[in-house]
Protein backbone atom coordinates (compact mmCIF):
# COMPACT_ATOMS: atom_id res chain seq x y z
CA UNK A 1 0.00 0.00 0.00
CA UNK A 2 2.86 2.68 0.80
CA UNK A 3 4.74 1.82 -1.64
CA UNK A 4 1.43 2.43 -4.68
CA UNK A 5 0.97 5.71 -2.93
CA UNK A 6 4.92 6.26 -3.20
CA UNK A 7 4.58 5.33 -6.83
CA UNK A 8 1.95 7.48 -7.62
CA UNK A 9 3.24 10.87 -5.94
CA UNK A 10 6.68 10.27 -7.95
CA UNK A 11 4.88 9.94 -11.13
CA UNK A 12 2.83 12.81 -9.87
CA UNK A 13 6.00 15.09 -9.74
CA UNK A 14 7.17 13.62 -13.01
CA UNK A 15 4.01 14.84 -14.71
CA UNK A 16 4.15 18.36 -13.59
CA UNK A 17 8.25 18.30 -14.51
CA UNK A 18 7.14 17.19 -17.97
CA UNK A 19 4.17 19.85 -18.58
CA UNK A 20 6.40 23.21 -19.25
CA UNK A 21 7.26 25.42 -22.07
CA UNK A 22 10.07 25.71 -23.37
CA UNK A 23 11.29 28.23 -26.61
CA UNK A 24 13.34 27.34 -29.69
CA UNK A 25 14.35 29.77 -32.43
CA UNK A 26 12.26 32.60 -30.84
CA UNK A 27 9.06 30.08 -31.56
CA UNK A 28 7.17 29.34 -28.24
CA UNK A 29 6.23 25.67 -27.13
CA UNK A 30 4.29 23.65 -24.69
CA UNK A 31 4.95 20.15 -23.76
CA UNK A 32 3.05 17.95 -23.05
CA UNK A 33 1.70 14.62 -20.40
CA UNK A 34 3.36 12.91 -23.45
CA UNK A 35 6.73 15.02 -23.95
CA UNK A 36 5.27 15.87 -27.03
CA UNK A 37 5.87 20.09 -28.67
CA UNK A 38 2.87 21.75 -29.47
CA UNK A 39 3.39 25.11 -30.40
CA UNK A 40 1.42 27.53 -28.65
CA UNK A 41 -0.45 30.61 -30.51
CA UNK A 42 2.25 33.27 -31.68
CA UNK A 43 -0.13 35.91 -29.91
CA UNK A 44 0.32 34.12 -26.39
CA UNK A 45 4.15 34.74 -26.37
CA UNK A 46 5.60 38.40 -25.27
CA UNK A 47 8.64 39.32 -24.65
CA UNK A 48 10.06 40.35 -21.33
CA UNK A 49 8.72 43.80 -20.03
CA UNK A 50 10.41 46.71 -20.40
CA UNK A 51 11.06 48.75 -17.15
CA UNK A 52 12.21 52.41 -16.80
CA UNK A 53 11.81 55.14 -14.13
CA UNK A 54 9.63 57.68 -14.78
CA UNK A 55 5.60 57.92 -15.46
CA UNK A 56 6.53 60.24 -18.47
CA UNK A 57 8.22 56.64 -20.05
CA UNK A 58 5.23 54.82 -19.57
CA UNK A 59 3.05 57.67 -21.30
CA UNK A 60 5.41 57.38 -24.63
CA UNK A 61 5.37 53.98 -24.68
CA UNK A 62 1.55 53.88 -24.73
CA UNK A 63 1.08 56.49 -27.28
CA UNK A 64 3.97 55.95 -29.85
CA UNK A 65 2.43 52.33 -29.70
CA UNK A 66 5.43 50.57 -31.60
CA UNK A 67 4.51 47.07 -30.32
CA UNK A 68 0.95 47.42 -31.00
CA UNK A 69 -0.80 47.81 -28.23
CA UNK A 70 -3.30 51.01 -27.86
CA UNK A 71 -5.05 52.18 -25.29
CA UNK A 72 -7.84 50.09 -25.54
CA UNK A 73 -5.76 46.95 -25.63
CA UNK A 74 -3.97 47.90 -22.25
CA UNK A 75 -4.72 47.92 -18.64
CA UNK A 76 -2.85 50.71 -16.32
CA UNK A 77 -2.21 49.24 -12.92
CA UNK A 78 -0.77 51.67 -10.30
CA UNK A 79 0.43 48.78 -8.19
CA UNK A 80 1.64 51.52 -5.36
CA UNK A 81 3.12 55.11 -4.83
CA UNK A 82 6.80 53.54 -6.45
CA UNK A 83 5.25 51.63 -8.96
CA UNK A 84 2.59 51.64 -12.32
CA UNK A 85 2.54 48.10 -14.45
CA UNK A 86 0.86 48.28 -18.00
CA UNK A 87 -0.68 44.65 -18.70
CA UNK A 88 -2.37 43.32 -21.95
CA UNK A 89 -6.55 43.50 -21.81
CA UNK A 90 -6.86 40.22 -23.48
CA UNK A 91 -5.89 37.05 -21.48
CA UNK A 92 -3.35 34.01 -22.40
CA UNK A 93 -2.99 31.02 -23.02
CA UNK A 94 -2.81 30.27 -18.95
CA UNK A 95 -5.70 32.61 -18.40
CA UNK A 96 -3.60 35.65 -17.30
CA UNK A 97 -2.35 39.12 -18.23
CA UNK A 98 1.26 39.68 -19.02
CA UNK A 99 2.92 42.79 -18.03
CA UNK A 100 4.49 44.36 -20.71
CA UNK A 101 5.78 47.71 -19.66
CA UNK A 102 6.41 49.13 -15.57
CA UNK A 103 7.45 52.11 -14.26
CA UNK A 104 9.40 51.63 -11.41
CA UNK A 105 10.44 54.85 -8.83
CA UNK A 106 13.87 55.24 -8.33
CA UNK A 107 14.48 54.04 -4.48
CA UNK A 108 15.78 57.07 -1.86
CA UNK A 109 16.71 56.25 1.85
CA UNK A 110 14.95 59.10 2.95
CA UNK A 111 15.79 60.10 6.50
CA UNK A 112 12.51 59.32 8.05
CA UNK A 113 11.40 56.35 10.92
CA UNK A 114 15.17 55.81 12.02
CA UNK A 115 17.30 57.66 14.34
CA UNK A 116 20.51 59.91 12.36
CA UNK A 117 23.78 61.51 13.29
CA UNK A 118 23.61 65.90 12.73
CA UNK A 119 25.28 65.38 9.72
CA UNK A 120 23.08 62.76 8.02
CA UNK A 121 20.27 64.01 9.00
CA UNK A 122 20.56 67.84 7.43
CA UNK A 123 21.90 66.32 4.17
CA UNK A 124 18.98 64.19 4.49
CA UNK A 125 16.72 67.07 4.75
CA UNK A 126 18.48 69.54 2.27
CA UNK A 127 18.52 66.61 -0.49
CA UNK A 128 15.63 64.23 -0.62
CA UNK A 129 12.39 66.81 0.56
CA UNK A 130 10.63 69.41 -1.39
CA UNK A 131 11.35 73.24 0.02
CA UNK A 132 8.66 73.62 2.27
CA UNK A 133 7.98 76.59 4.69
CA UNK A 134 7.48 73.99 7.14
CA UNK A 135 11.03 72.18 6.29
CA UNK A 136 13.05 75.02 6.84
CA UNK A 137 11.62 75.51 9.79
CA UNK A 138 13.18 72.39 10.77
CA UNK A 139 16.31 72.85 8.85
CA UNK A 140 16.45 76.20 11.11
CA UNK A 141 15.80 74.64 14.23
CA UNK A 142 18.38 71.97 13.37
CA UNK A 143 20.97 74.76 12.27
CA UNK A 144 21.03 75.99 16.05
CA UNK A 145 22.38 72.66 16.68
CA UNK A 146 26.41 71.87 15.88
CA UNK A 147 28.96 69.82 16.42
CA UNK A 148 31.69 70.56 18.62
CA UNK A 149 35.32 68.86 18.46
CA UNK A 150 37.83 70.56 20.90
CA UNK A 151 40.97 69.15 22.13
CA UNK A 152 42.61 71.48 24.92
CA UNK A 153 46.21 71.39 25.75
CA UNK A 154 47.19 72.14 30.05
CA UNK A 155 50.75 72.96 30.15
CA UNK A 156 52.28 73.87 33.97
CA UNK A 157 55.94 73.73 32.93
CA UNK A 158 56.09 70.18 34.55
CA UNK A 159 53.43 67.81 32.88
CA UNK A 160 50.45 68.21 30.19
CA UNK A 161 47.06 67.73 29.90
CA UNK A 162 44.73 66.73 27.34
CA UNK A 163 40.82 67.52 27.60
CA UNK A 164 38.83 66.39 24.49
CA UNK A 165 35.35 67.03 23.96
CA UNK A 166 33.02 65.61 21.39
CA UNK A 167 29.12 65.67 20.53
CA UNK A 168 26.22 68.06 19.98
CA UNK A 169 25.39 71.70 21.50
CA UNK A 170 22.72 74.26 21.22
CA UNK A 171 24.13 77.21 19.30
CA UNK A 172 21.00 79.50 20.40
CA UNK A 173 17.02 78.80 22.36
CA UNK A 174 14.41 78.30 20.08
CA UNK A 175 11.40 76.38 20.06
CA UNK A 176 11.10 73.00 18.03
CA UNK A 177 7.66 72.18 16.83
CA UNK A 178 6.83 67.90 17.59
CA UNK A 179 4.30 67.77 14.57
CA UNK A 180 5.60 68.86 10.87
CA UNK A 181 4.08 68.64 7.59
CA UNK A 182 6.34 67.66 5.07
CA UNK A 183 7.30 67.08 1.48
CA UNK A 184 9.16 63.83 1.15
CA UNK A 185 10.17 62.67 -2.53
CA UNK A 186 8.14 59.02 -2.00
CA UNK A 187 6.65 58.88 -5.47
CA UNK A 188 7.17 59.70 -9.20
CA UNK A 189 8.56 62.94 -9.50
CA UNK A 190 6.24 63.98 -12.46
CA UNK A 191 3.52 64.51 -9.87
CA UNK A 192 2.96 66.09 -6.37
CA UNK A 193 4.30 65.19 -3.60
CA UNK A 194 1.60 64.19 -0.58
CA UNK A 195 2.36 66.21 2.40
CA UNK A 196 1.82 64.61 6.03
CA UNK A 197 2.66 64.94 9.18
CA UNK A 198 5.92 63.83 10.81
CA UNK A 199 7.02 63.37 14.40
CA UNK A 200 10.21 65.39 15.21
CA UNK A 201 11.92 64.35 17.35
CA UNK A 202 15.97 64.47 18.99
CA UNK A 203 17.27 61.87 21.43
CA UNK A 204 20.71 61.14 23.33
CA UNK A 205 22.78 63.66 24.98
CA UNK A 206 26.88 64.72 23.37
CA UNK A 207 27.63 62.58 20.65
CA UNK A 208 25.22 60.01 20.98
CA UNK A 209 22.75 62.59 20.13
CA UNK A 210 20.24 61.39 17.50
CA UNK A 211 17.72 62.91 15.49
CA UNK A 212 14.23 61.43 13.65
CA UNK A 213 11.39 62.37 11.73
CA UNK A 214 8.41 59.48 12.32
CA UNK A 215 5.38 59.03 10.09
CA UNK A 216 2.56 60.20 11.64
CA UNK A 217 -0.09 59.73 9.57
CA UNK A 218 -1.29 56.07 9.61
CA UNK A 219 -0.21 55.92 5.77
CA UNK A 220 -3.00 57.75 4.20
CA UNK A 221 -0.16 59.67 2.39
CA UNK A 222 -0.35 56.86 -0.11
CA UNK A 223 -3.22 56.91 -1.21
CA UNK A 224 -3.29 60.45 -1.44
CA UNK A 225 0.23 59.49 -3.90
CA UNK A 226 -1.91 56.77 -5.72
CA UNK A 227 -4.58 59.50 -6.92
CA UNK A 228 -1.83 61.71 -7.94
CA UNK A 229 -0.36 59.31 -10.53
CA UNK A 230 -3.96 58.27 -11.79
CA UNK A 231 -5.03 62.08 -12.42
CA UNK A 232 -2.02 62.63 -14.09
CA UNK A 233 -1.87 59.94 -16.32
CA UNK A 234 -5.46 60.70 -16.84
CA UNK A 235 -4.62 63.85 -18.29
CA UNK A 236 -1.77 62.65 -20.11
CA UNK A 237 -3.68 59.27 -21.87
CA UNK A 238 -6.41 59.11 -24.38
CA UNK A 239 -9.82 58.62 -22.57
CA UNK A 240 -9.96 55.00 -23.44
CA UNK A 241 -6.93 54.17 -21.59
CA UNK A 242 -8.14 52.13 -18.67
CA UNK A 243 -6.40 53.11 -15.24
CA UNK A 244 -6.83 51.43 -12.35
CA UNK A 245 -5.60 52.02 -8.70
Amino acid sequence: MIEKALKYFADLKAKSLRESTIEINGITYQQGHDNELRRLPAEMSYEAKIEASTLDSLIRYITKNKDGFGPEDIIIHIVNPEKVNVLTYKRDYYNDRKVIFSASKNKLHLPTNESLSLERFKIGLMTMFEKTPELLGVMEAVSKIKEIKEDVIEDDGFSQKATIKNGVELVEKGIIKPIVELMPFRTFLEVEQPKSPFLFRISGEGQDRKFCLYEADGGKWKAEAIENIRVYLEKSLPAEALILP
